[in-house]
């Protein structure tokens, strides 16, 4: 008996042909989305009649299907969504992946018998993330694809619930449900399914242009045993935009890998594990950026993970090129003329795509080359170029390979009895577990033409384009008997459609419900009465368009400037002047407390005024004790509460008696998720940076208790891969961190800071979002200071104090998403 848990290989499907084909590769569960609501709005997603099918025919070959709900919702769209969760439990769907607290709550409120999985989205990735996921009732997580082997021993030891882990396709550079790039450079949110993918354009740092941002893709078929010893319950293949043959060789090549290392772990031979080369090759000839990484399991940032020269698809070398009388290809394996090539020249970040116009085996020669879009390629850049590679990004013959598969199908045997003068009986079964018998009319004597073996069996095969094919049939009975074609119709119609009845019937689904939980159930660790720890908004309740202000910042500097202007002008602002937001990311222990004790002469003369320690956005194990560390070294009077940044620091904010606020990267998008945090305990919660002013106003308007950003510099991504490492090939970690600044094609400069105490980077947009002079309706309203300096920060104080009034600068600031919202 293999001690190791078996785990399920998992599709992505993007169209119905990646369907059947995922199915047909063998795959154990598959994941798919609808029209709205899911992570990948671009790929051919399905209508609910559709879906029905799809998740019948699936369950009848014992495969689960996941409905992806993992974008953040809208209060609009509250109603669309009630609709499609009913129809979600109307046609069975196995589990639904969320990412929105929100949806959760809605889930929880209406269709609790559905069973919910956590997205990648919500960037789960610590014990404490993981377990209080398990205590809302998750059945599974899906880990942020940073973890490491390590992180994912550390959780499955402690958290008893199913984990879900990718092995093969595209990483992100930013931690999932982090990125807002894409959205704020075009409105595209990749938070609501729509990312345009600007992480895989070119950069440049410090005079050098790269793609910094662009990982290659991973491919984990070389460390699967561990995997598997790990505990990880799901291998996750990425590519809902990919081909069907892309899905069936991906799921083909994992589930072979798969039993392979399960039956060697289960011999104590796993040394004896290998992948072939020609199975990579496959893979890499299918997809590639740069080549493969294994992705963060074995290590937790490198440059050698980034695709450094090439942001899209690499394909597979093929030949090298030079120029003579004419352009030639010396070719290291054949190509067809339906293969797509590409040449490379290096340094340029160029690529030229074209075909030949027949089919080459070892060398090629043309005068002219054209784009596989027909346009003439001018060739004279190869002259100065010798030897540049050719590559082929797509392979014709390997995916006519791959598109010829067949659909699996099941098994029906036949026993027909016709004896003259008694009724017909026919008997159909399936794996001898389900059967079905069925009586016709009576058996009469054939006047001309007997209906023999043959002609039975022809029309009981009729299955047309049911998931049932004909097996053995076994015919009982006299000679020279006479049955209606018609009536072996009707009897093999009855007979398919009641052995999937009792299939379907039979077919077991995963998981828990959430019918027994509820929020207020989850809180961890020791509670004490909230009411001796209410601070700030929650003394406001009641107090209508009463806005406060808070003030988050990262250095001693910005501390002294705030300091003077606040007592400057406390006797204007008054109690307006609420919360002061310290982040540990960026402040060092002895300025910590130094700015604490500080804040001790604020809270004299503002007695509303309240301080906060922000937390890291992410904290994976090994980097909690330093924080700890810093936690621990300050007298807890100094401090009222947390901005907690990972669902898994409300345990922080419960071990130290605090009360916490969720920051906008948890994605309050609607006013369920504003009480799905105030279930958890949440005093505040910020708004998402996505927002509109409509949808500010609609959860803002009616609670005290939201907060806005209102000016700062938004951050656009938070990832774990060093672009100072990546840049300067080396890491020099540094307890203040380091600064970079990225610049765009469009010559924006966005400044990047290193946390190198928790070993991650924030990417933040190069203009501050200024909202200073809007009317924005929410309790509480937030100004966010990244790099500036004193001067520049008391000047925005003034402006935002009313001292100074100015001009909207657009080449300075921008408004964010607060006109325009996100598609």
């Amino acid at each position: 008996m293999n001690k190791n848990p078996i785990p399920e290989i998992l599709a992505p499907v993007g169209s119905k042909e990646a369907f059947y084909s995922a199915i047909a590769a063998g795959c154990d569960a598959l994941y798919l989305g609808g029209k709205d609501f899911g992570a990948r709005s671009y790929a051919n997603n399905f209508s609910f009649e559709e879906l029905g099918d799809m998740v019948d025919y699936a369950h009848l070959f014992d495969v689960k299907i996941y409905y992806t709900l993992n974008t953040l919702v809208k209060d609009i769209e509250i109603r669309d969504l009630l609709q499609v969760l009913q129809s979600l439990v109307d046609i069975k769907v196995d589990a639904v992946i969320i990412q929105d607290m929100g949806v959760y709550q809605l889930i929880l409120d209406h269709q609790p018998d559905l069973v919910v999985h956590g997205s990648t989205q919500m960037n789960l990735h610590s014990v404490e993330d993981v377990s209080l996921a398990k205590n809302l009732g998750f059945d599974r997580v899906v880990l942020s694809r940073e973890c490491s082997l390590m992180d994912i021993r550390k959780i499955k030891d402690q958290v008893e619930i199913e984990i879900e882990a990718f092995v093969h396709g595209a990483l992100c550079y930013c931690y999932s449900g982090g990125c807002l790039m894409s959205s704020l450079y075009g409105g595209r949110s990749g938070n609501r399914g729509k990312c345009a993918q600007p992480c895989r354009m070119a950069y440049t740092i410090d005079d050098e242009k790269a793609y910094f941002l662009s990982p290659k893709d991973q491919m984990t078929l070389g460390i699967l045993p561990d995997l598997i010893e790990a505990g990880i319950d799901s291998f996750k293949i990425e590519g809902r935009m990919k081909s069907p043959e892309y899905v069936y060789a991906a799921v083909s090549i994992y589930k072979k890998y798969r039993d392979l290392a399960l039956n060697l772990l289960e011999d104590n031979r796993v040394k004896d594990y290998k992948v072939s080369s020609q199975d990579i090759e496959i893979l890499n000839q299918l997809f590639n950026r740069g080549h493969f990484t294994e992705g963060y399991y074995k290590q937790h940032n490198s440059d050698k993970m980034i695709s450094y020269d090439h942001g899209k698809n690499l394909g597979l070398e093929v030949g090298s090129i030079s120029y003579k009388k004419g352009l030639t290809i010396d070719l290291d394996q054949p190509v067809s003329k339906e293969d797509l090539l590409e040449i490379h020249v290096p340094g340029q970040l160029m690529t030229y795509a074209f075909q030949l116009d027949h089919d080459a085996d070892e060398i090629y020669m043309t005068k002219q080359l054209f784009t596989n879009k027909g346009d003439l390629i001018n060739t004279d850049f190869i002259k100065g170029h010798p030897g540049l590679k050719v590559y082929r990004i797509r392979d014709h013959k390997l995916l006519e390979k791959f598109r010829d598969y067949h659909s699996p199908l099941l098994s029906i045997d036949y026993t027909v009895m016709a004896f003259i003068d008694e009724p017909l009986q026919v008997i159909g079964s399936y794996m001898d577990r389900y059967t079905v018998v069925l009586q016709g009319s009576t058996v009469q004597v054939a006047a001309n033409r007997p209906t023999d073996h043959k002609s039975i069996r022809k029309q009981l095969a009729k299955l047309g384009d049911t998931a049932f094919v004909i097996g053995d049939l076994t015919l009982l009975g006299d000679e020279s008997i006479f049955i209606p074609l018609s009536e072996l119709n009707q009897l093999r119609r009855q007979i398919c459609d009641e052995l999937k009845r009792q299939i379907l019937e039979s077919y077991q689904r995963p998981g828990k419900s959430l019918t027994e939980y509820s929020l207020h159930k989850t809180l961890p660790g020791p509670r004490e009465s909230d009411q001796g720890m209410e601070t700030g908004s929650a003394k406001r309740e009641g107090q209508d368009n009463c806005h406060q202000f808070s003030y988050l910042i990262k250095s001693v500097e910005q501390w002294e400037t705030l300091f003077e202007w606040c007592k400057n002008h406390g006797e204007t602002l008054g109690s307006q002047i609420g919360f002061l937001y310290l982040d540990v990311n960026d402040i060092q222990a002895k300025a910590l407390i130094h700015i604490l004790h500080e804040s001790q002469k604020l809270k004299q003369s503002l007695p509303e005024f309240s301080v906060y320690l922000a937390l890291p956005h992410v904290l994976f194990h090994q980097y909690n004790e330093i924080l700890m560390k810093k936690l621990q070294d300050i007298d807890t009077i100094l401090y009222d509460g947390f901005l907690i940044r990972t669902l898994g620091q409300i345990k922080i904010a419960r071990d130290f008696n605090k009360v916490f606020c969720t920051d906008y990267n948890l994605h309050v998008f609607n006013e369920p998720a504003v009480e799905a945090y105030k279930g958890l305990g949440a005093l505040r919660v910020t708004g998402s940076l996505e927002l509109n002013r409509q949808a500010i106003r609609q959860i803002g308007s009616k609670s005290t208790e939201v907060e806005v950003l209102i000016y700062g510099r938004s951050p656009l991504m938070n990832a774990a891969n060093c672009l100072y490492r990546t840049r300067y090939k080396k890491c020099q970690k540094s307890s203040d961190g380091h600064r970079l600044v990225l610049e765009d094609r469009k010559g924006e400069k966005q400044e990047v800071f290193c946390h190198c105490d928790f070993c991650y980077n924030t990417i933040y947009n190069s203009k501050a979002l200024y909202l200073l002079d809007q009317k924005v309706n929410a309790g509480v309203l937030r100004l966010e200071f990244t790099s500036e300096s004193g001067d520049e920060m008391k000047k925005v104080l003034d402006e935002h104090g009313g001292v100074v009034l100015k001009d909207f600068d657009q080449d300075l600031y921008t408004r964010g998403h607060y006109k325009r919202g996100v598609l």
